[in-house]
C-alpha cells in the first residue's frame, strides 16, 4: 500500500509541475490585446501580448505571448496599458515547477514588471 502511495505522489508531482523545463527569464515588448481576472479559489491575472506586425501597420499578426500576472498593482498597470493600446515591455520569468494557479495553456511566463515604450498613443 505505501509502494502504491508512493509511485502515485511521484507520477502527480511528474505531471503537476514538468521536471524538465528550463527556467528563464527576460524581456517581451508588444502591445496588450488581452487581460482577464480567472479563477475561483486562486485569482490570477491572465494575458495576451501581441508581438509584431500589429503595432507596425504592416497589416501581419505578430507572436502572441501568454502570460501571468499574480501582482495587483502591476495587473492594474498592465489594464491601463490594455485600454490605451500603449506599447510596454514586460519582464518576465519562468519558473521550474508549474503553479495549480497558473493558466491551462500558458507558457507559465510570469511577469514580474512593466514599463511602457515609446510616446503614449
Amino acid at each position: 500500500m505505501n509502494r502504491l502511495f508512493l509511485i502515485l505522489m511521484m507520477f502527480a508531482v511528474s505531471v503537476g509541475g514538468c521536471l524538465c523545463a528550463n527556467p528563464t527569464s527576460g524581456k517581451k515588448v508588444g502591445v496588450i490585446t488581452s487581460l482577464s481576472s480567472e479563477g475561483l479559489i486562486c485569482k490570477t491575472n491572465e494575458g495576451i501580448l501581441q508581438r509584431g506586425g500589429l503595432s507596425s501597420g504592416s497589416g501581419a499578426i505578430g507572436q502572441q505571448v501568454l502570460f501571468n500576472i499574480q501582482d495587483a498593482y502591476l495587473a492594474e498597470e498592465a489594464r491601463k496599458y490594455l485600454e490605451s493600446g500603449q506599447e510596454v515591455e514586460l519582464t518576465f520569468t519562468r519558473p521550474w515547477f508549474s503553479s495549480a494557479c497558473s493558466r491551462e495553456n500558458a507558457d507559465d511566463v510570469v511577469v514580474s514588471s512593466i514599463k511602457p515604450i515609446g510616446p503614449h498613443q
